[in-house]
């Protein structure tokens, strides 16, 4: 019994694995043309730019709300986040897990999964150092994973890792706002103690689970699982919780870029780090990221000059496709991401099923990707992404666009041609693409149902940060998946109290298949359980979901070795940016 738990799970994580992305990002930019990965970035036989030319400055857009990746769950934060920090594991251009920091992955054969899959021994490369050249060891592992669960931090990905013993008990050490709990810190300090993460020697981690799980390796690889320096965080008297310290002249990290320079809405300087330890080493020696919000004054600043990649507005491709000088320069790339209209459960009356029904079926999906994103985008009615495990467009009738069947609904719901409906408000970035998607949504609501919404416009981080506290009532967002399976999707997201279930949502028979499925070893039982939990989802109306997308970028013929992953965040070809070189001109 055991060797064939062992089995199961080793099996499990070699092959539940994907490609991976990014969380709750904002309004990206994509295209309905897809070439070859790198397009032209990938041309060969150039000569490299002299060192002090290895700068790359391209365009992110939104402004991070942390750096601090216990702290964070937006793609802007985490873009910038990956490139501060390196984990036990990371992906490669398959979503496969291989080691990082991590010598190596665990296996049975090698001592590194237990006989009941229940504990995993991890041992760390040799000589690991910070960005300041100082040792990085097994207990920086220790501290860190535990502080991601500091009940007082309240990291919105802790969750997702709550399969690692005592973490959970840890995390919700001070109760709820309804119920509130005022343990001792000798109470608090006891349950850190018994989180289930041990430094058994500067080069050894012990890491003891609940239960065997095929995605945990990459779960660990996560941004919520990397190193940070104790002797940083808590610099003057500051506690575990304290988020201050990632912040230029404190940040100190262990990945391929230290961060130089932060000035919110302009830019953000990192440069290569000359401890980095890991391979390959970082080819550029500045990555200049801007942040302007405006798509189309950064594609103004692309033509200008300014820029060396920028994001290709909707508005703006067909600009591209007629210029040849500029059609040359568009690459694209993979994103599975979701984006649509979603709800805040505890506001009346979007507590009720059929004005949800309503409000979801009365969008019409194809005049959406046609009018606001000028056909660069796909329609869904799914929550899903194309080709997620589980993913069934079958599945997805129930929010299909049917205005007729939406005004019986919300005449139903006691709102007859929306007489006495309250006006709700829909939250976007405030920038013509968010004001293009707000104005579609409002004319679509009023011409059909009679509904009066206010759009409130505003910037990027205050966006998250409304979000990420649940002060919102209609929101135009989604998700882009961390990693390519429907348990990112599902759990933390409308679990009952989920880490990321900014939503409110709450659903005893969603909650009973997530436990079914959590620790399913049979890979087509568990996904087959994520398929019921789906179209469970859709039923309800979880949202009004309405477009696919993929990435659309420019990038000047100069930049080198740009490779478009599923993993991309912040910008096409991020996920791979220490292999990007500057080519002399």
């Amino acid at each position: 019994m055991w060797r064939t738990w062992a089995h199961r799970l080793l099996v499990a994580l070699l092959s539940w694995t994907a490609v991976a992305a990014l969380a709750c990002g904002g309004e990206k930019q994509e295209a309905r043309r897809t070439v070859a990965p790198g397009g032209t970035a990938q041309a060969a036989g150039y000569t490299p730019a002299p060192r002090d030319q290895q700068r790359f400055v391209v365009n992110m857009g939104a402004t991070p709300d942390f750096l601090d990746p216990h702290k964070s769950q937006f793609e802007q934060d985490i873009a910038i986040e990956r490139l501060l920090f390196r984990g036990l594991f990371y992906t490669d251009e398959k979503g496969n897990p291989i080691p990082a920091v991590a010598a190596e992955l665990p296996t049975q054969q090698n001592g590194g999964i237990s006989a009941d899959g229940k504990t995993l021994t991890i041992k760390l490369k040799d000589n690991q150092k910070w960005s300041d050249g100082s040792p990085l060891t097994a207990k920086d592992f220790e501290y860190s994973i535990k502080r991601a669960f500091h009940p007082k931090l309240a990291s919105p990905y802790a969750s997702f890792l709550f399969n690692i013993k005592g973490s959970a008990e840890y995390y919700n050490a001070l109760g709820s706002e309804k119920s509130p709990k005022n343990p001792s810190q000798e109470e608090l300090n006891r349950l850190r103690d018994n989180v289930g993460v041990k430094a058994l020697d500067d080069r050894t981690l012990q890491i003891q689970l609940q239960e065997p799980q095929g995605t945990i390796l990459v779960l660990l690889g996560l941004w919520v699982m990397y190193p940070v320096k104790q002797s940083v965080v808590e610099a003057g008297g500051a506690g575990p919780e304290n988020t201050k310290w990632a912040a230029p002249g404190k940040l100190v990290g262990n990945g391929p870029f230290v961060l130089k320079e932060f000035r919110e809405k302009d830019r953000i300087i990192l440069e290569a780090n000359a401890n980095y330890t890991l391979e390959p080493k970082p080819k550029l020696q500045t990555l200049d990221v801007r942040l302007i919000e405006d798509e189309e004054s950064a594609f103004a600043s692309f033509q200008t000059g300014e820029l060396d990649e920028v994001a290709v507005p909707p508005s703006k491709v067909s600009v591209v496709e007629s210029d040849p000088n500029l059609k040359k320069l568009n690459i694209t790339g993979p994103v599975p991401r979701t984006g649509g209209i979603e709800f805040n459960f505890s506001v009346k009356p979007l507590d009720n099923r059929n004005v949800r029904l309503a409000i979801a079926k009365v969008i019409d999906r194809e005049a959406f990707v046609r009018v606001v994103l000028p056909g660069v985008g796909q329609p869904t009615q799914c929550w899903l992404a194309p080709g997620t495990p589980g993913y069934d467009p079958n599945d997805c009738t129930a929010i299909a666009y049917d205005p007729a069947e939406a005004k019986r609904l919300l005449a139903q719901a006691g709102y007859p041609n929306g007489q006495g409906f309250p006006e709700l408000s829909l939250l976007v970035v405030n920038s013509p693409l968010g004001k293009n998607i707000g104005e579609f949504v409002q004319k679509q609501l009023k011409d059909n149902l009679n509904i009066t919404i206010k759009l409130e416009l505003v910037d990027s981080k205050t966006r998250s940060s409304r979000y990420s506290n649940s002060q919102f009532e209609l929101f135009y967002g989604g998700w882009q998946e961390d990693y390519h399976d429907p348990e990112n999707w599902i759990p933390e997201l409308w679990g009952t109290g989920g880490g990321n279930n900014q939503y409110k949502y709450s659903n005893p028979q969603l909650d009973a298949l997530i436990k079914q499925a959590k620790f399913e070893l049979n890979n087509e039982k568990r996904i087959a359980l994520y398929k019921q939990m789906h179209k469970l989802l859709i039923d309800d109306a979880n949202g009004a979901w309405l477009d696919t997308r993929i990435r659309n970028a420019l990038l000047k013929s100069k930049v080198k070795n740009v490779t478009p992953n599923g993993q991309d965040a912040g910008w096409l070809g991020q996920f791979n940016v220490e292999r990007v070189e500057i080519a002399k001109e």
